[in-house]
């Protein structure tokens, strides 16, 4: 029968016939020389050498030692040799075994005991393990962290052994005791394991008596309290699943992004079978949108998305805009916006309130987030059978187009103008609000030297120059030729000021002519319908000749650059 295999080495220079020299290594007093037999007695042991007399060797000489280095590989040794007899009984050497083990368990020297203890968690043999017990126990209040942690997880190693609950009957009462007053992290990890495996209704006593204060734990045992909460949720007959929604979304906000991720998995995976208790705490899921973290923000909105309902998408709504509203990161506020724009797809009926609330964000530095916002805008008005909603949508997509920084979002912003102003009212401001965002014509003007300037702006009292070095042959006195610098000054590109209402004039300055297209297109369209509309053509007269006026102006631009 294949025995159970705890340490695994590759060793592929080894043979039967070191078994002489390892002997005369062990025998000597050399330490060095020692713990280099012990490493290579145990690496031929690992690739199915047995040295059966090899044992009595490791006790006669090498028990006794007093080096750490050897007293570890000494462990490894007895980890991995049979500790049995052909008939099954443990051999009567390991008596002298168990009590160097018992004496390494109350050394000073807290390594010792430490590697001591995880050797117990290597032991199956009650014989040898019954006499320890007692020694094993003292370790938990060992003024040490690192020797309580190899403790606990000594008594759990023992404790799961087939007569585990004979050899340590009050394991589980004294790992609780241990838990309520341990600091160490790792050692309250171990503690709280082996409750969640062997005394499932200890630990979430536990957990639930520290409710308030799970968020403070360290992020070991954040992990363990999750594994604990699926398995329990996971079990078909627990009928009080819903005491543990309130743990989880305590736990979002942690500080360990891996402690929100896997809860925010354990949430999605509630939402799909449990979708009515996990609606009522929407609000609690959105709280860890205090992460920092863009990934666990992504993984916070997805899963309230699929949470909405017409009772809470106004509450979802305000948040997102709160979150939006303060937020300096361009690609989280990104997704903000199109989390908002889901909420409104998915509960037409606060699509108005959502897109008003949107359109504070045409303004922003952020252009693709302007982008998704002009779009989102576009996308109701086109779809929306209500005319008042598409009427006052039209009309404060007029009062905020002075503030739209960004070409591409003129430009869809101009197209939604031109396409959906349909009554006299609208058509006028949309034709106001393009002159107002354009300014008077012409657009430029060419003075006396020859050089285009905008009318609109005041005179500078000198300009900036680049100045260029050109090099042009010079005719000399005697026939030759030479090369001569010139100077000569190129006006530079001065940057338009954001705070300007001319976005339009100033965007169409810096070259922008699809930009001016899309202007010209969008004054066609609102002129030809206000022939329809206006009862008074000498109005219509004078909407059309400013119109053309300002295309003769763009045209003029156009071919002077």
């Amino acid at each position: 029968m294949d025995k159970p295999c705890t340490l695994m080495i590759h060793f592929k220079k080894g043979s039967a016939a070191m078994a002489n020299v390892i002997t005369s290594d062990l025998e000597g007093s050399d330490v060095a020389a020692k713990a280099e037999a012990m490493k290579r007695a145990v690496m031929l042991l690992l690739n199915g050498e047995t040295l059966p007399k090899l044992f009595i060797t490791v006790v006669r000489y090498v028990l006794p030692s007093e080096d750490h280095t050897i007293q570890k590989l000494l462990l490894l040794y007895l980890e991995i040799i049979d500790k049995r007899d052909p008939a099954g009984r443990v051999l009567p050497e390991m008596i002298l075994v168990c009590q160097n083990l018992h004496r390494n368990l109350r050394h000073p020297n807290e390594y010792i005991r430490s590697v001591t203890l995880r050797f117990r968690c290597r032991l199956s043999e009650r014989e040898i393990l019954e006499p320890l017990v007692p020694s094993i126990l003292e370790n938990l209040e060992h003024r040490h962290h690192f020797v309580r942690r190899h403790a606990l997880w000594a008594i759990s190693a023992i404790y799961r052994l087939r007569h585990g609950d004979q050899i340590i009957p009050d394991a589980p009462e004294l790992v609780e005791r241990a838990l309520a007053s341990e600091q160490d992290a790792s050692a309250r990890r171990n503690a709280f394991l082996m409750l969640c495996l062997w005394a499932q209704e200890r630990a979430l006593a536990h957990l639930f008596s520290n409710a308030q204060r799970v968020t403070q734990w360290p992020d070991l045992l954040q992990m363990a309290a999750v594994d604990l909460i699926r398995k329990v949720c996971r079990s078909p007959n627990r009928a009080d699943k819903g005491r543990y929604i309130k743990i989880i979304v305590s736990l979002l906000s942690s500080p360990s992004t891996a402690v929100a991720l896997i809860l925010l998995d354990r949430l999605d995976e509630l939402r799909n079978s449990h979708r009515h208790v996990m609606v009522d705490v929407v609000t609690d899921v959105l709280r860890a949108l205090a992460s920092p973290n863009l990934d666990v923000k992504r993984k916070v909105l997805d899963l309230v998305l699929g949470l909405l309902t017409p009772r809470n998408v106004k509450e979802v709504v305000l948040y997102l805009k709160k979150e939006a509203g303060k937020t300096k990161s361009g690609e989280y506020r990104r997704m903000l916006l199109q989390a908002i724009h889901e909420c409104a797809v998915e509960v037409p009926k606060v699509a108005g309130s959502v897109v008003h609330l949107l359109m504070d964000f045409l303004g922003g530095t952020n252009a693709a987030a302007a982008v998704d916002v002009v779009l989102f805008v576009r996308e109701i008005i086109a779809t929306t059978t209500d005319p008042k909603l598409r009427a006052s949508m039209i009309r404060r997509l007029s009062d905020t187009f002075y503030r739209i920084r960004a070409s591409r979002v003129c430009s869809i912003a101009l197209s939604i103008l031109g396409e959906y102003s349909l009554s006299l009212s609208e058509v006028e401001r949309a034709i106001s609000t393009i002159k107002q965002c354009l300014g008077d014509p012409p657009l430029f003007t060419v003075s006396e030297d020859g050089e285009t300037t905008d009318p609109s702006k005041p005179a500078q009292p000198m300009v900036n120059s680049v100045t260029v070095s050109s090099r042009r042959p010079v005719v000399h006195a005697d026939g030759t030729l030479s090369a001569a610098n010139e100077a000569v000054s190129t006006p530079s590109v001065t940057p338009v000021s954001l705070a300007s209402t001319l976005n339009l004039r100033s965007l169409i300055l810096s070259g922008d002519f699809c930009l001016a297209a899309v202007v010209a297109c969008t004054l066609t369209k609102l002129v030809l319908r206000l022939q329809e509309v206006q009862p008074s053509k000498a109005e219509a007269k004078k909407a059309c000749t400013r119109a053309l006026l300002v295309m003769t102006s763009i045209l003029q631009l156009q071919s002077s650059s």
